[in-house]
């Protein structure tokens, strides 16, 4: 067990890992409590938090993690069995002095994986366990584009029939009606209240009913206006569909924020803020011919493939649940990520995504950066595959998206490109006549 005697008496490189990886624990939450510099003086020596304090006003956290896993590898074997069995509620120890919250604990999981990829087997997984973790994690990341949410018919939706109204039935009261004439035929006394309770019921399970209509009318109604909105190719009712329904906040993998501008009825912008490169694991593992743990460095140039599939599958999955939503012709996704040194978020990739990428791709087999290069997009993956990195763009925009000759257009294509000109008209019209 970790306490302050054995940390007292252990080695430099365990001491110094347990205090770095303190250090980040407790600024996880933006604030380095009182009661966290106590526990902190306790347990590493008086004075400790103070200098946790100082080190906070210019701390670099790249540099942090870095050596961190450093000092991982650097740890005595003897000691490590110490750290694998010992560290998780160590760590908690110190996180809930002051009340553990939600925030503290997704941080304490997201370093535990990371020092999992360090090479401290902090759950005592078995070799085959481990590799089969780092495999599924990897397999997470690089099927974003696989998934989509669903599919909406807004005419479909604006054409709906309102709910019927809840019948009220007698169930309960004619069960009872026939007991009562069973039981008098048996000489079975009834009990005076028997109709009655079942009339209740039966008005019980009717309201119930009702509410159910009630709120559900209510709904459906405010979905129905919503869709014939839609339909007509309201930016507003895109706006309020986004706001509602919130595609994106679920997806914790995507990245931090996805930004979203309607320059039309058919064409929306996306800006998405991916996460960084600390989301891939830095060391690959794998089973010997002994069945035991192997961890090496990933090398540079499957990293950043890895990376670059990550990225280029946030930005399909962007595309899909678009295209999924609203009755677009193109969307144009551009992600930014953390690049340079010291690392500044810049636009890394962008691409303009016809509607027609639904029905022409199979999503399920695809790779991500062989798709979106077959598309109009600003990225020069060729360079950033020989750097090993990503390098800053400028984005597209949507004088980038290309234009549809007349005579190459269908008839139903024509159709609605007439009608989107004539609507587009006519909402300039309105503001004309409102600003004048």
């Amino acid at each position: 067990m970790l306490s302050a005697n054995t940390i007292q008496n252990s080695s430099p490189e365990l001491r110094e890992f347990l205090e770095l990886s303190c250090l980040y624990l407790a600024a996880s939450d933006e604030q380095f409590s009182g009661a966290e510099q106590e526990w902190i003086d306790t347990t590493f020596g008086h004075a400790t938090a103070d200098r946790f304090l100082a080190d906070l006003a210019n701390i670099q956290w790249g540099h942090v993690f870095t050596r961190i896993d450093e000092l991982a590898e650097q740890i005595p074997a003897q000691e490590i069995q110490l750290v694998s069995a010992g560290v998780e509620d160590f760590f908690k120890q110190l996180l809930s002095v002051d009340g553990l919250d939600p925030r503290e604990e997704e941080c304490l999981n997201e370093f535990l994986e990371h020092l999992l990829d360090a090479g401290i087997n902090v759950n005592q997984a078995t070799p085959q366990q481990e590799v089969e973790k780092f495999e599924a994690r990897l397999k997470s990341l690089l099927s974003m584009h696989k998934q989509q949410g669903e599919k909406w018919d807004w005419a479909k939706l604006a054409t709906l029939l309102p709910p019927a109204y809840p019948s009220r039935l007698n169930t309960n009261r004619l069960r009872a009606l026939q007991v009562q004439l069973v039981w008098t035929a048996a000489l079975i006394n009834v009990p005076q209240d028997f109709i009655t309770a079942a009339e209740g019921e039966d008005e019980t399970a009717f309201q119930t009913t009702y509410q159910g209509y009630y709120n559900w009318h209510g709904d459906f109604q405010d979905t129905r206006q919503v869709a014939y909105r839609v339909t007509r190719g309201s930016i507003e009712a895109y706006y309020e569909v986004l706001q509602r329904m919130d595609p994106f906040a679920s997806i914790e993998k995507l990245g931090s924020t996805v930004d979203f501008i309607f320059h039309n009825n058919k064409i929306a912008e996306c800006t998405i803020a991916v996460h960084g490169t600390n989301v891939i694991p830095p060391k690959e593992k794998s089973l010997t011919k002994r069945g035991k743990l192997s961890i090496k460095k990933m090398t540079r140039a499957r990293f950043h493939e890895l990376y670059q599939d990550y990225v280029c599958g946030c930005i399909l999955r962007v595309a899909r649940e678009m295209f999924a939503l609203f009755p677009l012709e193109y969307v144009l996704v551009t992600a930014k990520a953390d690049i340079g040194d010291p690392p500044a978020e810049h636009p890394v990739m962008s691409v303009i995504f016809p509607s027609k990428i639904m029905d022409e791709v199979d999503f399920k087999s695809i790779d991500p950066s062989n798709c979106v290069e077959t598309y109009v997009h600003r990225g020069d993956f060729k360079a950033s595959r020989q750097s090993g990195a990503f390098r800053a763009i400028v984005p597209l925009t949507v004088v980038d998206i290309p234009e549809t000759e007349p005579e190459q257009l269908s008839f139903e294509q024509l159709k609605k490109e007439v009608e989107r000109m004539r609507e587009e008209v006519s909402e300039r019209c309105n503001q004309w006549r409102m600003t004048s």
